[in-house]
């Protein structure tokens, strides 16, 4: 007989079909006539449910084939992102852009020594650029017991430090400055360390300030007046770029010789801080100061001085200030 699903032949007495296992009819769908004729019935399509089964097997397999590609995949390179250290210390990656642990630390090494070689030529080059702090204290003169107690009352510039802002410099200027695009600083208050008291005869540091040669500021300690001072405000900020002295007391010859006048001298203003020696000279001395300096009030101190032929008082007659 003949399975009525396959159409495949079976032996007669046969319950299923030996091929696709469905069970056969007691009188067959399929007769056999004769040997040489066959008799079929109306054939059977294949059981769809058994087609639709082979399929999902067929695609839980690609998935499950896909799924462990990609995983090998992902193993693969995460290995080579965070395989162990291994080899030479130069193959070793530390960053995206390859550059190797050997390589990180000669840059770092190389930056140090940049870093300190900057750092000298910086040196070097503030060390050039520092002024000259006591530009003539090889020419200073050498005073003598003859010239009463400024001998021992003298302190040598070499006990005293005077520290100045880098390139800034305050000097004296030959012949007389362009003020045109200047002012003069008013100058609100004064005073001084010491002042000399004489009977009908003010001495005091505003009379610096008053126009007048025969008037003038004179110290009032024993001797020279060394390490003295007189300090005074401005009415405001401004940039100090002029400062004009008469120095001694210019009331008349007399006293302009007889008296001590400033040698040496220490300005101090804003963030300035340096010494000026001047000629001795009876004229108006200039300093320039370069560049400009930012300040409202400043700081004369006697460091050395030319003596006078009757006395050892130091007199100053005016100061006057200029800038913007």
């Amino acid at each position: 007989m003949y399975c009525e699903k396959c159409g495949t032949k079976n032996d007669n007495d046969a319950q299923y079909c030996w091929k696709c296992g469905e069970k056969m009819s007691s009188d067959g769908s399929l007769q056999a006539g004769n040997d040489d004729t066959i008799v079929w019935d109306t054939p059977s399509l294949p059981n769809p449910s058994n087609t639709e089964t082979g399929k999902n097997k067929v695609m839980w397999i690609v998935s499950i084939s896909v799924t462990a590609a990609i995983f090998l995949v992902t193993a693969v390179i995460l290995w080579f992102l965070i395989r162990p250290e291994s080899g030479d210390e130069s193959e070793i990656l530390v960053n995206p852009n390859k550059t190797t642990v050997k390589e990180a630390q000669k840059q770092r090494e190389q930056d140090e020594t940049d870093r300190k070689t900057e750092k000298q030529e910086i040196e070097v080059y503030e060390k050039e650029e520092t002024p000259e702090i006591f530009p003539d204290n090889d020419k200073a003169p050498v005073k003598t017991a003859e010239q009463g107690p400024y001998a021992t009352e003298q302190r040598s510039y070499e006990e005293s430090s005077f520290q100045t802002t880098k390139k800034t410099t305050a000097a004296l200027c030959a012949g007389s400055p362009d003020l045109a695009s200047l002012r003069e600083i008013p100058v609100i208050a004064a005073n001084a360390t010491s002042t000399i008291s004489q009977a009908k005869t003010n001495n005091n540091a505003m009379l610096l300030f008053d126009k007048k040669d025969d008037t003038s500021w004179q110290e009032g300690v024993s001797g020279y007046g060394i390490n003295e001072s007189v300090s005074f405000s401005f009415d405001d900020h401004y940039k100090v770029k002029y400062i004009a002295f008469k120095l001694g007391n210019w009331k008349n010859d007399k006293y302009y010789f007889g008296n001590a006048k400033p040698k040496t001298m220490t300005l101090v203003f804003g963030d300035y801080t340096g010494q000026v020696t001047f000629t001795g000279e009876r004229k108006i001395e200039w300093v320039e100061v370069e560049p400009s300096v930012n300040a409202d009030s400043m700081r004369l101190e006697i460091n050395d001085v030319y003596p006078g032929t009757n006395w050892e008082d130091t007199c100053i007659t005016e100061v006057t200030v200029y800038g913007e």
